[in-house]
């Protein structure tokens, strides 16, 4: 799936374009959870009293931690260490948890009176803009694209509904633009897919200074490959622009989960441009510190394969759970990386998908069977 359509349209949307009317009614927001973070990466959701609070205060639990995986007898060339964003937060955690929290900081002096993002029916962006938003007080409306029908994506997408956003369905990428277009009003901030910018980008910039502390502290060897997922690019983007302001000389290993030839420059373009923001002269050196393996894309978006699930067996027999969208292909490649090469070297998994329960996110939320039609179907079954 490619929504770099939205992106375009989103540079030339003028005051006459017409407002659309969501298919899912706004609900009242969960009034009783909280931004107020806890000291430790919770391992549930907090239901706390409610709280408008500011998205720029206490909210991300720093750094996310660093662990061995145990590859047991048949590891021979490599150490494969993960580093966790997935309790970055106690209401949502993941990349998106990283991103956003510095996303909504931009727009806390001036807030706009709705917020117009993208994604796909499980989108884990729509999800984490509809909680973090929510919680500061800002609408959102999302126009959400078909995705394959898995359990994980069910629950993300019920999940976001009961959010109490509103939702333009774009029943193919054919009807993407015109749903942009019909959705769009004077005012609304536009967040493209993933959040994609320069400040999501200098999140992971951050994060990257994050993980050199914490070889420093001894958490960690100094890692010579860092594996992470590859969607819109803005992670992975980040991390790039970010080792270049370390000492670390590790190399950045995105996974693509999108199909399409343009993931590769639209990376090295967000870290390029990060890497400016912050004064680094010499960025020539970015792309050859950027490997974009396409091997675990499989039959495109959404789509298990044999190896993607394979790794997600792997994963949960020893507590890490994952995703067949974005994670059980990146954490496949880890482990496929592990088994080959030269001896010795360390790979870091980062892992990018909330961990933490949805329950609490989907109290409320209706049913499948209780949506409207056109939201149903977007949920496309998968074809084996």
């Amino acid at each position: 799936m490619r929504l770099g359509a939205l992106g375009i349209a989103a540079a030339h949307v003028t005051s006459n374009a017409r407002r659309g009317q969501p298919l899912a009614k706004p609900r009242a927001k969960h009034a009783s959870i909280s931004l107020a973070a806890s000291a430790q990466p919770a391992k549930t959701a907090r239901i706390a009293a409610g709280s408008h609070s500011n998205p720029r205060g206490p909210g991300l639990a720093l750094p996310t931690p660093v662990y061995p995986f145990r590859l047991g007898a048949a590891a021979e060339h490599a150490e494969l260490w993960v580093k966790d964003d997935g309790a970055i937060h106690p209401l949502y955690g993941g990349n998106k948890a990283r991103k956003l929290h510095a996303v909504l900081a931009t727009l806390v002096a001036a807030p706009p009176r709705r917020i117009l993002t993208f994604g796909a029916a499980g989108s884990h962006h729509v999800l984490a803009t509809a909680v973090f938003a929510g919680v500061a007080g800002i609408p959102v409306q999302a126009v959400l694209l078909p995705e394959p029908h898995t359990e994980h994506v069910e629950a993300t997408f019920r999940a976001l509904i009961g959010q109490g956003i509103a939702i333009e369905p774009a029943l193919s990428k054919a009807r993407a633009l015109p749903a942009f277009l019909r959705s769009y009003r004077r005012g609304d901030q536009v967040l493209g897919p993933g959040g994609a910018g320069l400040p999501a980008t200098l999140a992971y910039v951050d994060a990257a200074r994050e993980l050199e502390r914490q070889v420093k502290e001894g958490a960690l060897p100094p890692p010579d490959e860092i594996v992470v997922a590859l969607g819109t690019g803005t992670t992975a983007a980040g991390l790039l622009a970010g080792l270049a302001s370390t000492r670390l000389t590790s190399r950045v290993i995105a996974v693509q989960v999108i199909g399409g030839s343009l993931s590769r420059a639209t990376t090295l373009g967000l870290a390029w441009r990060a890497a400016r923001s912050l004064g680094l002269r010499n960025t020539r050196g970015l792309a050859e510190r950027l490997t974009v393996e396409r091997g675990e894309l499989g039959s495109g978006y959404g789509l298990p394969t044999p190896s993607s699930e394979g790794a997600s067996r792997r994963g949960a027999d020893a507590g890490l759970s994952l995703d067949p969208t974005y994670t059980a292909k990146a954490f496949a490649h880890a482990l496929a990386r592990t088994a080959r090469g030269p001896a010795g070297r360390v790979v870091l998994y980062w892992h990018t998908l909330s961990t933490l329960p949805l329950a609490p996110l989907l109290a409320g939320s209706p049913r499948l069977a209780e949506l409207e039609p056109r939201l149903r179907q977007l949920l496309r079954p998968i074809r084996r």
